[in-house]
């Protein structure tokens, strides 16, 4: 029985709902407070984005003694790589500090940060400045995509979890298109002002989201679990799915290390799964097309590489926002196959392309053929490839440790691609622009098969209770 206090509560809930006018109790009882959430937390992930799309048009500028310090090409390398080393120490802090501060707090915590880098960047009169801005935004990075994931899969209703799980790696790409837009007319100081504004516009939305619902369970606060359920979805009785979130931590456990993931049979699968995922996704050698893509369009005669740049990110962009509109319609793990399998075709078309002009075979009038087949692997790895793994690795592993699994996954991210993006430059320059292509596309082929044997279907008709406890009998690739 529900006692005094649990009454008024409602009672006040359903006053203030009768108060709304007809129009708006559709609006009131709707989810516009989990959309709320997305574009408050996604423009955290915009900006980090923008930190991943700054080298391409600052490096340039930075090693030409056209700004107002220069860097060694091996100084500018190493500038590039802060984001990934910050990227592994906030995934770390994240882990650390998810229990005592709360997803919200730390989601927060990241905006004035992300602001800081960004005026570093702005306004740092010496490389020395410029080197702490990358680690600080790298930082925030793992910290943003160690907690937001895991924040709007658990906010979200199972109908919409898996656009609020895609949407977090569109926003990334965005903000990787949009810093290479504003370069085309803006000055290099005064993108990281602009950046460092958007980064503060977090603080206008955040401090109105409730805290999610598991972590308050899994920090003992029963009310505040209720009260941000019939914050989340609009009504008062809610003691049905605050039962089924609590059965499902006391089943999942309380852990919070890396020890609880590997001795447990069922997380140890989860562990395959997003290794499988990210080794496929960042081998496919997209981290290294994006930090070559302008050095390559440069070598093209059917348009200037600023322009290709352009239009590559325009591209990129658009196709990352494919899944999240039909991720809720169609299974995860077919729309991860048929984006795999698509975008082998095109790394395997330009390898071969580029092996038949190590030729000296003339390809003047057909230039254009390693342009399109960039666009190509763009759009096709982008439909899935690029935007799922974040969100179906939020959805696998249970509350209690799915920031661990976002740090797991943003470490291993940051080592594979800092690899991928050397093993590009070293075979591409070393060996013929063909070799790297060829190996990215056999890897993605041998990817693709260990995604059809071992990733699970976590499609919209399965609930996050589903999704997060499998049988130890019950085989990972059902």
């Amino acid at each position: 029985m529900k006692n005094r206090t649990e009454e008024n509560a409602d009672s006040l809930l359903t006053r203030e709902m009768e108060n709304i006018p007809f129009g708006m109790k559709k609006f009131k009882s709707s989810r516009w407070l989990q959309y709320l959430a997305v574009i408050g937390t996604n423009v955290a992930i915009i900006s980090t984005g923008m930190h991943y799309g700054w080298p391409s048009n600052a490096v340039p500028l930075l090693t030409n003694g056209t700004y107002r310090f220069t860097l060694t090409k091996t100084e500018a390398s190493w500038l590039v790589s802060m984001t990934f080393i910050g990227d592994a120490i906030g995934s770390l802090i994240a882990v650390a500090s998810v229990k005592p501060l709360g997803r919200k707090r730390l989601i927060l915590l990241s905006s004035p940060t992300l602001a800081i880098s960004w005026l570093l960047l702005a306004l740092g009169p010496s490389q020395a400045y410029f080197f702490v801005g990358r680690l600080l935004g790298g930082t925030v990075d793992g910290m943003v995509f160690s907690i937001v994931p895991p924040y709007l899969n658990e906010i979200a209703d199972v109908e919409i979890r898996g656009f609020m799980g895609a949407i977090n790696m569109c926003s990334f790409a965005f903000g990787m298109a949009a810093i290479n837009w504003l370069a085309l007319f803006v000055t290099l100081d005064t993108v990281g002002y602009l950046a460092a504004g958007g980064a503060l516009s977090v603080l206008l939305m955040v401090p109105f989201l409730p805290e999610s619902p598991q972590y308050s369970l899994w920090t003992n606060d029963v009310a505040g679990a209720r009260s941000s359920l019939r914050k989340l979805r609009g009504k008062t009785d809610v003691e049905e799915e605050l039962n089924e979130i609590a059965a499902g931590i006391s089943v999942d456990g309380r852990g919070n290390k890396l020890v609880d993931i590997l001795l447990r049979k069922r997380l140890r699968r989860c562990l395959l799964v997003l290794f499988v995922l990210n080794w496929t996704t960042n081998l496919s050698g997209a981290a290294a097309i994006q930090a070559y893509s302008k050095t390559m369009f440069d070598k093209g005669n059917f348009m200037s590489a600023s322009s290709a740049n352009a239009v590559y990110y325009a591209v990129f962009c658009v196709s990352s926002m494919f899944s999240p509109l039909v991720v809720d319609r169609f299974g995860r793990k077919q729309l991860l196959v048929a984006s795999a399998g698509l975008a082998i075709v095109p790394l395997l078309g330009n390898g071969v392309f580029l092996l038949v002009k190590s030729w000296q075979v003339d390809t003047s009038r057909v230039d254009f053929l390693e342009f399109v087949f960039i666009l190509l692997f763009t759009v096709t790895h982008s439909m899935a490839l690029y935007t799922l793994p974040v969100a179906i690795v939020a959805e696998i592993f249970p509350s209690d440790l799915k920031t661990v699994a976002m740090c797991i996954l943003n470490v291993s991210f940051g080592v594979i691609s800092t690899g991928v993006v050397l093993l590009f430059n070293w075979t591409y320059y070393s060996y013929g622009g063909y070799v790297p292509f060829f190996i990215f596309g056999g890897c993605l082929t041998v990817g693709l098969v260990f995604i059809i044997l071992i990733v699970p279907d976590t499609g919209k008709n399965r609930s996050q209770d589903e999704n997060s406890q499998w049988n130890d009998e019950e085989s990972v690739s059902r």
